[in-house]
């Protein structure tokens, strides 16, 4: 199963349209569990809701994107989920990244951009210091992981239910006035994953498919490596992404919209939540 979510502003719910779409196109055919917030029902279009589950997201969990992806494991469904942010699309057929997600046996599994301990430097490590976390937390001779949480693979169970309940303590232990940078105008789900890792010594890392826009490769390379291509951070101006992989997403939109309905990145990218500090 696939969860996603779209909340907030309008592009979310083009962006979940699309990313459905990209799902689909390139062929993966099991179920895609589309969570919408009230206020963006009337934007997910009939051709959306052909192609996947619409299920409503509770009003407490649309208010605060941090808050809703601590609280994910209360929204999805099943026994276990592959999560995709809505701000990018979908590649190749995900059926075989799942099928290893499965078969790699762990209940928490995400992209780590970097680890180590409270003195090293750490690569995406942006919210608060390890140190700091180590002096809230009592994480003495702990290692830290830096996550990207633009997706997640989640399989139930007691460990779960344990690891999720960190997450949200967690969650209660900081103030965004103790943060080093914030996400938009709130706190980042990423540190407080990031925190019960560290807490519960474990390594959630997997082989990233996910595409964060680095370097010079050609939307063909991009495709052979990767499995989803970001739109992620904020999204005016230059925005977090380079403009040549803001144009691959659009050239993949041109391609995939010969057979649907899809949105260009500027009207995602326009409402993206990073985009708002006050």
């Amino acid at each position: 199963m696939i969860t996603l979510l779209a909340f907030g502003r309008r592009g979310y719910a083009y962006a979940a349209s699309n990313m459905v779409a990209s799902l689909r196109f390139h062929g993966y055919a099991g179920p895609i569990h589309l969570h919408v917030g009230r206020a963006l029902l009337p934007y997910i279009s009939d051709q959306t809701r052909k192609l996947c589950d619409i299920k409503d997201l509770a009003d407490e969990y649309t208010q605060d994107p941090g808050w809703c992806k601590v609280n994910l494991h209360k929204i999805m469904d099943g026994k276990d989920t592959l999560y995709l942010d809505v701000d990018g699309i979908c590649l190749k057929d995900v059926t075989p990244l799942m099928e290893a997600l499965r078969k790699d046996g762990r209940s928490y599994i995400t992209s780590v951009m970097g680890s180590g301990k409270a003195d090293e430097k750490i690569d995406y490590f942006e919210w608060a210091t390890p140190k700091r976390i180590q002096e809230k937390h009592g994480l003495e001779g702990a290692t830290f992981y830096g996550l990207q949480s633009s997706w997640a693979y989640f399989k139930r169970g007691k460990w779960l239910d344990g690891f999720m309940f960190k997450v949200l303590k967690a969650w209660e232990q900081w103030t965004v006035k103790d943060l080093r940078n914030t996400w938009g105008k709130g706190k980042p789900d990423e540190l407080f994953y990031s925190i019960a890792c560290s807490q519960s010594e474990h390594d959630p890392s997997f082989e990233h498919p996910v595409f964060f826009g680095r370097g010079f490769d050609t939307l063909p390379v991009v495709r052979q490596k990767y499995y989803i291509l970001s739109l992620y951070g904020v999204g005016r101006g230059r925005g977090s992404v380079p403009p040549r992989y803001v144009q691959c997403y659009d050239g993949e939109c041109r391609t995939i919209g010969k057979k649907y309905q899809m949105s260009n990145a500027e009207l995602i990218r326009r409402d993206k939540y990073a985009n708002f500090k006050r």
